[in-house]
């Protein structure tokens, strides 16, 4: 009897233990399925993610950029193949992430806007990526690397009228090939290489700002042939001192002179005797190019910008905006719409990075 009953108690126990166990089974692979799939820490999740065969990235031209290639284990191993396009191509990596076109389109590179197949199902195969080819030419983004010199600094080139994207450079950058062993370094690395220039930087304009000040002088019906006294006197702003971007002896110039020249005394007595007004105006465009952005470049539309608030009459903050050293900043990206808007009789295109995908 106490054998049997010690039988009982332990054939009741284990029952127990099963149904506890298969129940904390059904609820992890039921109701806590998607979590436990996407945790970090998953190692089937890292397993199928360094098996992935990622699309490669192609230039204009058909150079590629950027290539994945199988190893001797089941993992792949992406490589960049040129420095010049390294800060345009960003990396893609298991342990931080992606930055840049790898970014940007890191969906259709890892086959996840893709459905797989009953094949792939079936025999587990791994999965493949969808190849990208981008508007940069390499050529021209080879020409603009060494045009900086390796100095700090951006540049953008855009094809007119239809907004492709022909370089897209920021300086320092780094190596997407040694990303993971550098990582701690780059974080701390003067420059700051993991900042893109092109897209992210905010910069006062400057004298840049002459032409949409122009730009809207001229819609309002300002004469360019009206002659200004002093122009070539230089400004005192704060520490500063502005002077036309030419040397000259004091003159007397017109509009259109003053501007070829880079003279910045007449706009600031247009702005004077304004009361602002084509400040405002010349502020409130700059800021609807700021809408504008590579990862919008299928909607066709700029995304909507808060508009600057207006100029206070104050004569230093009015000197500050006109000298485009006021609340005014732009990146890159705005300046070269800017002068694709000019190019292409005042209609900014939307910038454009994709030519095609390749499955």
């Amino acid at each position: 009897m106490g054998l049997n009953r010690e039988l009982r108690r332990l054939l009741a126990g284990m029952l127990v233990a099963f149904a506890a166990i298969a129940l904390a089974a059904a609820y992890w692979a039921v109701i806590e399925r998607d979590r436990l799939l996407t945790r970090e820490d998953n190692p089937r999740l890292l397993e199928a993610r360094a098996s992935i065969l990622r699309g490669a990235i192609y230039d204009r031209g058909g150079e590629p950029l950027v290539i994945s290639e199988p190893t001797e284990t089941r993992f792949t191993q992406r490589h960049y193949l040129h420095e010049e396009a390294y800060s345009a191509v960003g990396y893609a990596s298991l342990r931080y992430g992606s930055a840049g076109i790898e970014a940007l389109f890191d969906e259709v590179l890892n086959g996840d806007d893709r459905e797989p197949t009953f094949t792939d199902l079936l025999f587990g195969s791994p999965q493949v990526g969808s190849d990208v080819q981008i508007t940069l030419d390499l050529d021209v983004q080879r020409t603009a690397a060494t045009a900086l010199q390796e100095q700090r600094g951006a540049v953008v080139v855009l094809s007119v009228p239809d907004g492709q994207v022909l370089a897209l450079l920021s300086l320092p950058t780094f190596d997407p090939n040694t990303l993971d062993a550098d990582w701690e370094r780059l974080l701390t690395e003067e420059g700051n290489p993991f900042f893109n220039r092109a897209l992210q930087g905010r910069y006062q304009p400057g004298g840049a700002l002459e032409t949409p000040l122009m730009i809207k002088l001229l819609l309002a019906g300002q004469e360019v042939d009206q002659e200004f006294p002093e122009a070539t006197a230089s400004v005192a702003l704060n520490d500063l001192t502005i002077n036309c971007s030419v040397r000259l002896p004091p003159l007397t110039l017109t509009l259109r002179d003053a501007y070829a020249f880079g003279c910045p005394a007449p706009f600031v007595q247009l702005a004077e005797s304004d009361s602002l007004s084509f400040v405002n105006e010349t502020l409130d465009m700059m800021g609807t190019l700021e809408g504008y952005t590579l990862e919008r470049s299928e909607t066709g539309a700029p995304a909507p910008s808060e508009p600057l608030p207006p100029i206070q009459p104050n004569g230093d903050l009015r000197l500050d905006n006109v000298l485009g050293q006021g609340q005014l900043t732009v990146n890159p990206l705005s300046m070269a719409l800017l002068t694709a808007a000019i190019v292409n009789d005042g209609n900014a295109p939307q910038p454009q990075i994709l030519l095609a995908t390749h499955a």
